[in-house]
Formats: structure tokens, sequence, C-alpha cells
């Protein structure tokens, strides 16, 4: 029975590292010729754009350079590097947070108003029917941190400072990770420059919406599970527990990142039981389910009446499937689905997760008749998530037109109104975004071929986090924001990716100079 169950865990694991190896080599060889492109003045659009004439040769370029820091990074501390890219960050950080205004939009602006209506003691956000807490109480995570955040101090100003601090907190905890999981010096400072150099990332500072402070969290998780992994103690294993339902409560879609930490656990049991793995595996669940409903527990007693379910979850599935021609996105994007199904049926629940359940019987039974069509929507949806490599960091930004957010300086302001600056960011994040793919893949089908029975189940979480975000966002609604923490967390695999393409390299010349 052992013998069945080290099969079992071997063949999750190759199976883990094929599909995502196979994913990432399908984003590299599609970015390599089209690209995605959100236009700053347009709602959830998105086009395909064919790459310059020019993008394969800056593309080779910037490989050349990649392989020219290599003298430089095996003579530099990986501490000091790190130290010097946090310096240049805060810098950057006081520049951007210096010259734009604070006010913010859209889901980010709701929230945060919530926030600061709760502490002066009006909840009628989540008590008037179709406000806007009423209709999303799965926000109230977020709005709790708001809360403090603007207990603080009640300005948008210290929440983008704090998600600076987040950010940088998430670079330290994948670098701390590279170190623990014994990348090489080398590597390790390829791993800080893949992960500072993703400047969406950076950008999202200005996007009062959770994505960071929930990674920080998930990272946090992740950090303390290995901690357990090595030791068995169980007290790491159960505040990676309790930073995993942290994660969970404050972004819903982190359960993903739950459900990647059970995952991995699931293969450490398969290897060597444990009543200890067990027992975190259960807290795991409980803090990702309990602390979301002691959250709404909490808010009923202080409005002293039942949460509703608000827009139904089945909703958000209907809209991933949905291809308005009325729209400007792309099918599967944001339409506005979810916000208008309430209002068309009065804000009854129940007749509006009917109503989402027959779009969605309608929409499966479209695609069955037409594979082809499926097909192409599919193919399209995927492809416009994961190709964009700006992740929509700048156009969740300040926005001049529609909402009247200023910057104050030229650079600024060609970036956040779509002019040049943002094309030249654009075609950057072009090399970097295909760069990551690339070398992500080649660790991983590397390690597919060299991989032994002791390998930690933990070195797996960034591969199985892609996965469990490429099944997820097929089916619900998405955008390119949603997917970019599954880039960074690729990052230590395309650090040892290009590590392995550098002998790869070294040994072209060594047969080269003996021939």
């Amino acid at each position: 029975m052992r013998r069945f169950f080290n099969y079992l865990s071997q063949f999750g694991t190759y199976l883990i590292l094929l599909l995502a190896g196979l994913f990432c080599t399908f984003f590299s060889f599609s970015s390599l010729f089209v690209t995605s492109f959100i236009p700053i003045k347009i709602s959830e659009g998105v086009l395909f754009q064919t790459n310059p004439w020019f993008f394969l040769p800056c593309l080779g370029l910037f490989i050349w350079g990649l392989v020219s820091l290599r003298s430089s990074f095996e003579k530099l501390s990986d501490k000091q590097f790190f130290k010097i890219l946090t310096i240049l960050y805060i810098l950057m950080g006081a520049y951007l947070l210096f010259n734009v205004e604070g006010q913010i939009r859209a889901d980010a602006k709701h929230v945060y108003k919530a926030a600061l209506a709760f502490n002066q003691g009006n909840f009628e956000s989540l008590t008037t029917i179709g406000a806007y807490m009423y209709r999303n109480p799965h926000q109230l995570g977020l709005l709790s941190l708001e809360r403090i955040y603007a207990a603080i101090l009640p300005t948008t100003y210290l929440v983008f400072g704090m998600n600076l601090v987040w950010t940088l907190t998430n670079n330290y905890l994948i670098w701390r990770l590279g170190r623990t999981w014994r990348l090489s010096q080398l590597a390790r400072n390829y791993l800080l420059f893949f992960c500072f150099a993703f400047l969406p990332h950076f950008f999202f500072i200005l996007f009062v919406y959770g994505s960071t402070v929930g990674l920080t969290a998930c990272l946090l998780s992740l950090t303390f599970y290995q901690k357990f992994a090595k030791k068995e103690q169980i007290r790491y294993g159960l505040l990676s527990a309790v930073f995993l339902g942290i994660a969970c409560v404050i972004r819903n879609n982190y359960m993903i990142f739950g459900l990647t930490i059970l995952g991995i656990l699931t293969l450490s049991i398969l290897k060597k039981f444990s009543w200890k793995k067990v027992l975190v595996g259960v807290s795991c669940i409980l803090c990702m389910v309990g602390m979301n409903k002691a959250i709404l527990s909490y808010y009923e007693g202080v409005i002293d009446q039942e949460i509703g379910p608000g827009t139904p979850k089945i909703a958000y599935v209907t809209m991933g499937l949905r291809d308005d021609p009325n729209r400007k996105t792309l099918g599967g994007w944001y339409d506005g689905y979810n916000t208008k199904i309430l209002q068309r049926n009065n804000f009854n629940e129940e007749q509006a997760t009917d109503m989402a359940k027959r779009d969605l019987r309608k929409r499966i039974v479209t695609f069955l008749k037409n594979p082809l069509y499926a097909g192409h929507f599919f193919f399209q949806k995927v492809y416009s998530t994961w190709t964009e490599p700006t992740f929509q960091s700048i156009w969740t930004g300040p926005n001049r037109w529609e909402r009247n957010q200023e910057t104050f300086t030229p650079l600024l302001q060609s970036l956040y109104e779509g002019r040049s600056a943002y094309r030249i960011f654009h075609f950057l994040m072009s090399l970097l975004l295909w760069t990551l793919y690339t070398t992500a893949a080649i660790y991983l089908f590397h390690l597919l071929r060299k991989i032994q029975p002791d390998f930690p189940s933990t070195q797996l979480a960034g591969a199985i986090f892609l996965i469990g975000g490429f099944l997820f966002h097929l089916i619900w609604e998405t955008k390119s924001q949603y997917v970019y923490m599954y880039i960074l967390l690729l990052t230590p695999y395309s650090a040892q990716g290009f590590e392995i393409l550098l002998s790869y390299l070294d040994k072209r010349k060594k047969t080269a100079k003996q021939n």
C-alpha cells in the first residue's frame, strides 16, 4: 500500500509539472508573435496586436543583456542586491505617490467609501437594498482591513503607502523562499531581478483592492508551511492556516492558493502519513471557510439583521462564458452582467440565481452546438488574460478622461494617458513576460526529467497555483489584472530556468573550443 501511495504522489508531481510546463510553453510561443493590448480609454477593452518587426531583435538584446549580467550577479551578494532594489523601489514609490491624486474609482472606491462610513457608524451601504455592500458582502473582509487603515489616517495615500510596503514584503518573501529552496546565489540574483523588474506588481500600489496585501498573506502562509514541512512543529502549520484564512477573507480568489497549500499537503501525506499534516489540512479548511463566516456573523450582529448572499456566485460563471456583441470587451471579460442581474430581478436573490442558471445553460448549449465557436471563444479568453503584459496595472490607475484623476508630471501623464510611455512600458513588459514564461517552462520540463523521489512538494506551489488559476479563469469572469500574482510566483522557476540556459551555453562554448 505504501508503494502505491508513493507512486500516486509521483504521478501527481509529474502531472503538475507537465501541465504547468505546457501552459508556460503555450503562453511563451503565442506571445512571441501576438500580444494583448489594453487601450486606456476603453472600459475593460482588450485588443490583439501583432508584435512589431523589431520585437525579436529587441528580445535577443534583452536576453543578451541578462546573460551579460551573469559575471556581476556571481560576485554580488543577493542580500546587497535586495537592499539596492528596495531603495530603488522606495524612491520610485515616493515619486509616484507625490505626483498622483488620491482619488480612486470603481469597486475600490465603493469599498473604501463604505469603510469610511462604517467607521462613522453609517452602515447604509450594507443595509440598503441595492447598495454596493448589500450586493457584494464578499467584500466585507477587505472593507474591515480598510477600516483599520482609515482609523489610523482617513486618506487613500496611507493605503497607497501600505501597498508599497506589501509589495516590498512580497518580493522579500519570494527571495527568502528562493534561499530556503537552496537556489544558487546566481539564481537568487536573477530571481530578485525578475521580481523587481515585474513592474505591474509595483504599479498596483495605486490599486486599493486587496490583491497585494492578500498575496502577502499567501506568501506568509507558504513560508510558515515551509517551516512546518521541514520541522513538523504544529505551530508553524497553524500559522500557515491563519494567514491562509486572512488571504481568503481579504480576496476570495485566494481560495485558489488555499487549494494550492492543500494540494501540497496531499502530496506530502501520500509520501509519508502524519496526523500533524492532517491537522494542518483541517485547520486550513476551517480558517478559509470559518474566517469568512466569522466576518459575516460579526457584521450581522452590528446591523442586527441577516446579510444575504448578494450577487449570485453563479452569475460570475455565466459572465465568464458570455459574449456580449454590444460591448468592446472580449467574451468572458467583465461586462457588468453581475451588477445588472440583481437590478433586473428587483434585487430578489433567488430569482437572480435562477436567471443566471438559465443564461448559463443557454451558453453551454451554444458551445455544444458550435464547437468551433467554443474553441475560438476560450482561446481568445485565455490568450487575452495571460498575454497582456501590463496586467491592467496602468489601466486601473489614475484615469483623466472618465474620472478626472490627475497626474502631475509629464512622464506619469504619458504613462497613464496611454501615450508613448505606456506603449514603451507595454513593450518592455512583453519582453520580460516572454522571458518569464520561457525560462519557467525550461525549468519545469528539466525538473520533469530530473526530479528525485525526495523532491520537496512545497516547491510545486507556483506550478499548482498556476494550474488552479488557469482552470478557474477558464470559466469564471476574467481580467488580466486577476492573474499577475500567478506570474510573480513563477519567478523562482524562471530564475532556475535561466541558470539552466546559462549552463547550456557554457557547454556549447566548451564543445566549440574542443572542436
